[in-house]
């Protein structure tokens, strides 16, 4: 590798699980970056296959890879193995099958040179299909600083596009050491992280440009006709988990928490009914329960409303858009 490459103070995890098919594209895609990382940490976590062997092979003498094995214990397990062996300034979360932009890290580094107290980056992305499709997944709405993360937060949520996803942005170490952040559970586990970065950053930088493509896995509409009651548990736990995190957080005047808090609700319903339809007939009673206790939230248009306060209808048109639009594609 020349000397003459560029590096940005970034320690890149990547929690790998019998990924060995892909996990080789996404590493790749880092090390050819216009600006390099200082350190990419591998993390395999107990894979069965040959993904531990694949990656001492391919990628045990570079100079910038760290290959760390360990027990399965999950991705979130897996990321904070990485968090105690970063040594970089900035954290980023990179899933073992996604595709970074060659650009990615020289955008961050421009940002980082205009401001070097920046916290949070955040980026736009998209979802890439076998067949070649390509669908918008995060939408920042505008390229430049925010004072807060919380803000950004908050819009991504306003524009249907907010995700709890870890890869979402580029956080200061400090953001997570100080405030003892790490990632609990085996499912969701993104969940109270992320929010708890974006409450706890305050310089941040967005950019509407799409660095980061995350694969759409084939078998996908397999794994969501088997969504379980549990399942559906799981996340509404996580959507709880966030809540408690909004109410419990340090009145500040520069966070609007009660349109946070909103906000918030209003994303969570949307992602509950979206879990249910491919399953679904009727809502069930831990969603409508999850509902029925936060039915006096705020909503900011018609369709919203109708979700809201007349939840079953709106559970059976979007059931109703959901096997038309299945039908068509047989």
């Amino acid at each position: 590798m020349s000397n003459c490459r560029e590096f940005v103070p970034v320690s890149v995890i990547i929690p790998a699980y019998n990924g060995e098919m892909y996990v080789g594209e996404t590493v790749d895609a880092i090390l050819k970056q216009t600006v390099l990382p200082e350190e990419v940490i591998l993390v395999d976590d107990g894979s069965t296959d040959g993904t531990l062997r694949y990656l001492k092979s391919r990628y045990g003498d570079n100079r910038i890879v760290k290959i760390i094995s360990k027990s399965n214990g999950g991705a979130g397990d897996a990321k904070n193995f990485g968090i105690n062996a970063s040594r970089s300034s900035y954290l980023f979360f990179c899933d073992s099958d996604d595709i970074l932009d060659p650009e990615f890290f020289g955008v961050f580094k421009a940002a980082l040179e205009e401001n070097d107290k920046l916290d949070l980056f955040c980026f736009g992305a998209e979802v890439f299909h076998g067949n070649g499709k390509r669908d918008v997944r995060v939408l920042q709405p505008v390229s430049g600083w925010v004072g807060f993360g919380h803000q950004a937060m908050y819009d991504l949520i306003n524009n249907k596009t907010y995700t709890a996803a870890s890869w979402a942005y580029i956080v200061r170490n400090d953001i997570v050491t100080k405030n003892s952040l790490r990632f609990l559970g085996r499912i969701h586990e993104d969940h109270n992280f992320s929010a708890k970065v974006y409450l706890n950053s305050k310089v941040t930088y967005r950019t509407s440009r799409v660095l980061y493509s995350q694969r759409a896995r084939l078998g996908s509409l397999t794994r969501m006709d088997t969504i379980s009651n549990e399942s559906i548990s799981d996340r509404i736990a996580a959507f709880y988990s966030v809540l408690d995190l909004f109410m419990s957080f340090p009145k500040n005047e520069a966070v609007d928490m009660p349109k946070l808090i909103d906000a918030y609700i209003v994303y969570s319903y949307k992602a509950l009914v979206e879990l249910c339809v491919p399953t679904r007939w009727i809502l069930p009673s831990s969603v409508l329960f999850f509902f029925n206790k936060f039915n006096s939230v705020k909503v900011i248009n018609a369709k919203d409303f109708l979700m809201t306060r007349f939840p079953f209808l709106f559970f059976l048109i979007k059931k109703v858009v959901f096997i038309v639009k299945r039908r068509l594609l047989v």
